[in-house]
């Protein structure tokens, strides 16, 4: 392999919290199909931008990303971001969008018990029971289902803690549909997530008006570093990093190009 999946972990200036070297995020990164790495190249500029009055979510505007699965990292009044945004979209030709979306939601891509059959019709029932609700909620004149999006919210506080995950469904444009925002948080970390959620819908509205954004995508297979022209790369050059890693964890104890030297093995991670 001729570089890390997940480069960022190296960045300690745009991504602190994916380089403190706890497992977490990786993780759940491990599980995204599709991973892109942003992060606001000015980073006095994104302090800025995130500090703006926070507003209803509708009013924030368009909160997709340019990826299927974007990390996003920045810093704020509680200190150092990690949001995971995933989003899928809901099929054009979908009579009951809110029981597709209950059985779709992005998080089922990284934890098992969102794909069970007891969270799926639990999901189910509380969508049908927020669209049938009375209450007058602001939001966006459509709020026509289109698209599902999650977040999953990290923070360093002794180590690299998941905090929460939320789940939004989105109309065309991808503005929030209020009523239809499903969490799963603790009550002392609300505000942290409230203001997680505002600073990265901020830097959203940022880069869609033309503020610059670094972008690394996750690499997608590995390969050997060496080969002669006449050789052709070996099966397993065509397999996503993450499914190497979870089908033969020996894979991590490998060492890395830092560890060996001059390109050379060492007798010591041979044995092993």
């Amino acid at each position: 392999m001729d570089e890390q999946p997940f480069r960022p972990i190296a960045d300690k200036v745009h991504f602190p919290v994916l380089s403190v070297g706890n497992e977490l995020p990786c993780s759940e990164l491990m599980g995204c199909e599709g991973l892109v790495f942003f992060a606001p190249t000015d980073l006095s500029r994104a302090r800025s931008v995130v500090s703006k009055e926070e507003v209803e979510w509708h009013l924030y505007g368009d909160t997709r990303w340019p990826a299927p699965a974007v990390y996003v990292e920045f810093s704020g009044y509680f200190g150092p971001y990690g949001v995971l945004v995933l989003n899928t979209e809901i099929p054009a030709n979908e009579r009951e969008p809110l029981d597709w979306a209950a059985g779709n939601v992005p998080l089922q891509q990284l934890f098992p018990a969102e794909r069970s059959e007891t969270a799926i019709r639990q999901r189910a029932e509380m969508l049908r029971s927020q669209a049938a609700a009375n209450d007058t909620l602001p939001g966006p004149a459509d709020s026509v289902p289109r698209f599902i999006q999650s977040y999953c919210i990290y923070r360093d506080q002794n180590g690299v803690q998941l905090v929460a995950c939320y789940t939004d469904i989105l109309n065309a444009a991808g503005i929030p549909i209020p009523k239809y925002r499903m969490a799963n948080v603790q009550p002392q970390n609300i505000d942290f997530c409230r203001f997680g959620l505002h600073g990265l819908f901020c830097l959203n509205q940022a880069r869609l008006a033309g503020m610059a954004f670094m972008a690394i995508p996750q690499l997608q297979t590995f390969k050997p570093a060496y080969l002669l022209p006449e050789q052709k790369s070996p099966k397993w050059a065509q397999f996503h990093p993450s499914r190497i890693l979870r089908t033969r964890p020996a894979v991590r104890a490998l060492p890395t190009p830092a560890d060996m030297m001059a390109g050379i093995m060492q007798m010591a991670d041979f044995r092993s």
